[in-house]
């Protein structure tokens, strides 16, 4: 059983009850875009976001990611503290 599933089985986590949020990505080079997408994508799996879902914008060196979380304001401020020595941006849509 893997985090989220031991999370969303836990008594005070009510899966009706989340927000939504999603990160949009932009790097120059697409190696690094790839690389950036996957670990933002395994650090919100490891923070308890579900429902993960990545889409590629056509013809640009974005990649958007959306998920669902508990809404919590130490979510956001997790997902703030990652760094990488890339030329990148992250723009977050946070539901609150």
């Amino acid at each position: 059983m893997n985090k989220n599933e031991l999370m969303m089985n836990h008594p005070s986590v009510e899966p009706d009850c989340f927000r939504r949020g999603k990160l949009r990505i932009h790097a120059k080079k697409t190696d690094e875009l790839k690389g950036i997408t996957e670990i933002y994508i395994k650090a919100l799996s490891e923070i308890g976001a579900w429902d993960l879902a990545t889409k590629k914008l056509n013809k640009s060196k974005v990649d958007i990611v959306s998920f669902k979380y508990n809404g919590t304001i130490a979510f956001m401020h997790a997902i703030s503290k990652l760094r990488f020595p890339a030329r990148y941006t992250v723009s977050t849509e946070w539901d609150i």
